[in-house]
């Protein structure tokens, strides 16, 4: 049986370094407080920049947000499984990526996704619909997307069930193979051009 959600958490799931924009999603939990907005940001990841990960705790201090941010540290497979059960929404509010899983974990397991318009997320989150996206480094655009998905019931629980739909069509274990096989056949009837 899948955990309940937690009302008002936010998930970040990922490698703790500066690509990542965590200092953003930080920034924006300042102002979704000082708007009144409920929340709770749980952080969870490896490690990868000591000196980066020690300036979020002081970002967080300076900010009085230790009730608002807590760092969860990396976590067993079980324990992140947790986490994505009982956030409301899934962010990541990177500078760069490619096609990231937590992306992927979060539309698999009915989450909206609050993201960036970096590398392939939009190709993964259509923005309004499984989620939102905004420019990456903007922390008002971040914190006026996070305020709408968390305040607003019937939007988050449709863009949650768009999230999981579209993952159960593009990364669905069938669906992956049938489109495997797909290419497959295409080459060999192409035969080998050189």
């Amino acid at each position: 049986m899948p955990d309940a959600p937690v009302p008002g958490r936010i998930l970040f799931a990922g490698t703790i370094y500066p690509r990542k924009g965590i200092e953003v999603l930080i920034d924006a939990a300042a102002r979704l407080r000082d708007q009144g907005v409920p929340f709770q940001v749980h952080i969870t990841g490896i490690v990868s920049d000591k000196e980066y990960h020690a300036g979020l705790h002081a970002q967080v201090a300076t900010l009085g947000l230790q009730e608002q941010v807590v760092f969860r540290g990396f976590l067993s497979e079980a324990d992140l499984a947790r986490e994505f059960g009982e956030a409301w929404l899934v962010t990541l509010p990177s500078y760069a990526e490619t096609s990231p899983m937590t992306v992927q974990q979060a539309m698999a397991a009915g989450k909206p996704v609050v993201g960036t318009k970096v590398g392939g997320v939009p190709y993964l989150v259509q923005d309004g619909v499984h989620g939102r996206l905004v420019d990456a480094g903007d922390a008002a655009g971040l914190a006026d997307a996070l305020r709408e998905v968390l305040t607003d019931p019937g939007r988050r629980a449709a863009m949650g069930a768009s999230a999981k739909e579209a993952a159960t069509r593009r990364f669905g274990a069938r669906e992956v193979g049938d489109r495997t096989v797909a290419i497959y056949e295409k080459l060999l009837k192409g035969g080998t051009r050189r």
